[in-house]
């Protein structure tokens, strides 16, 4: 998905075709237009997303579990 925050043209990718469905991408574009509508960069939520999993993955590792 392309879309400009910031006055950048930026990218966002949700993912290749087998694994990500047609109606998962159409809902995760939907979801990155209404952060743009909040003024919120929806590349940077997902960066932020995705570390906030992989934190959340390491300290499950660490504890044993």
């Amino acid at each position: 998905m392309k879309y400009r925050f910031a006055g950048k043209e930026r990218r966002l990718v949700f993912g290749p075709y087998p694994e990500v469905t047609l109606a998962e991408a159409r809902e995760l574009r939907d979801a990155a237009r209404r952060h743009l509508r909040e003024s919120k960069d929806p590349g940077v939520i997902r960066v932020k997303g995705k570390a906030a999993a992989q934190h959340r993955g390491l300290a499950r590792i660490s504890a044993g579990g």
